[in-house]
């Protein structure tokens, strides 16, 4: 029984652990979609913009499938999903001319918010993410009339920017956290070097 206890709780793990990336991929997948209307084009990464953006996109039309199959707003569905191809290109097309333009964007980044250049006083880290869902719910909401399926989409599609975002800041801090680490141990090890040459000399 003790060995079939040991045996379970890695299988576990793992099915836990591959559920929570499958969550956390859709949450990028789904958030890439709403980027699309949030972000400044030529402020993403070249590269942001591909594979996460295009599932995302096929989500939307599995997510009104799968959860409002007999909408009758499902017009709007399409309208939508059809409008997300030219923001695709638009967006596309103005990163690579950024990068032609001699700007330094790393090729993953998310790009920045409309509401930074429509209020320039807010700081980035309050746009993003937190009045970007407040406008992801407004939004939301106001489509909900014309579109279950759609309104909700958009609701839920600015929490999930919310994980995404949060995501990416955890990464980034761990990663902050760890060159501040290195930097420490090389001070550690050049201070224990000279001391051992400074013994050296003493001899």
């Amino acid at each position: 029984m003790p060995q079939q206890q040991e045996e379970w709780q890695p299988e576990f793990l793992r099915d836990a652990k591959g559920c929570a990336a499958v969550f956390i991929y859709l949450a990028h997948c789904w958030a890439a979609v709403m980027h699309l209307v949030l972000r400044v084009p030529g402020t993403c990464g070249k590269d942001y913009f591909g594979m996460q953006a295009f599932l995302g996109w096929l989500w939307l039309l599995l997510y009104t499938e799968l959860f409002f199959p007999k909408e009758p707003g499902a017009i709007y569905v399409w309208y939508t999903f059809l409008a997300i191809i030219p923001l695709l290109i638009i967006h596309r097309l103005a990163a690579i001319k950024a990068r032609r333009n001699g700007k330094s964007i790393h090729s993953y980044y998310v790009g920045d918010s409309w509401l930074q250049r429509l209020m320039p006083f807010l700081k980035p880290s309050s746009c993003k993410p937190g009045l970007e869902q407040l406008v992801c719910f407004l939004g939301g909401v106001a489509l909900l009339p014309l579109s279950v399926a759609l309104g909700s989409f958009v609701i839920l599609g600015g929490f999930a920017n919310a994980v995404a975002l949060d995501l990416i800041q955890a990464r980034d801090r761990r990663k902050v956290d760890a060159m501040e680490d290195a930097l420490i141990e090389q001070q550690y090890l050049s201070e224990a070097l000279q001391e051992r040459l400074k013994n050296r000399e003493r001899r």
